[in-house]
């Protein structure tokens, strides 16, 4: 595996996940500019999980294996035995969000988008620690 790109594009995650935040938190006090923020902050969460999918695929690619869809591409972690199941189901939810927001943007629900967006702040950065630990080679308990 190539350390030092997936340290880099755990760097990207990073960055893209505090400014997804700072989008959601101008979001929530702009009242003017709040559709524009929305489609930045939709924009951000696309990215966060389109990187998220690339760093899966390069694990999974160590392995020999290769995720059939973005969905799989999460679920197949299991096979490091760090992330609970339970875990990787909700982050591959978010797959079929980045989908909708990629595909059907016209007809997504805000108040589902928004919510969405926030679990993804809430769950990414314990993907990020889990995924970190297992780049540098720690077992994870």
């Amino acid at each position: 595996m190539n350390k030092e790109l997936m340290d880099s594009k755990m760097e990207s995650l990073a960055e893209l996940l505090q400014k997804l935040k700072m989008v959601l938190e101008e979001h929530e006090k702009n009242k003017r500019l709040q559709e524009f923020l929305l489609y930045a902050a939709e924009k951000k969460a696309e990215e966060i999980v389109e990187l998220a999918i690339s760093i899966n695929q390069e694990l999974l690619k160590e392995m020999g294996k290769i995720a059939l869809s973005y969905y799989e591409s999460f679920t197949a972690l299991k096979v490091f035995g760090c992330i609970s199941e339970k875990e990787l189901k909700e982050l591959a939810s978010t797959a079929g969000f980045r989908n909708r927001l990629a595909h059907e943007y016209l007809e997504i629900d805000q108040k589902v988008a928004l919510r969405s967006m926030k679990n993804i702040l809430v769950i990414y950065p314990v993907y990020m620690k889990k995924i970190k630990k297992m780049i540098d080679g720690r077992k994870i308990i």
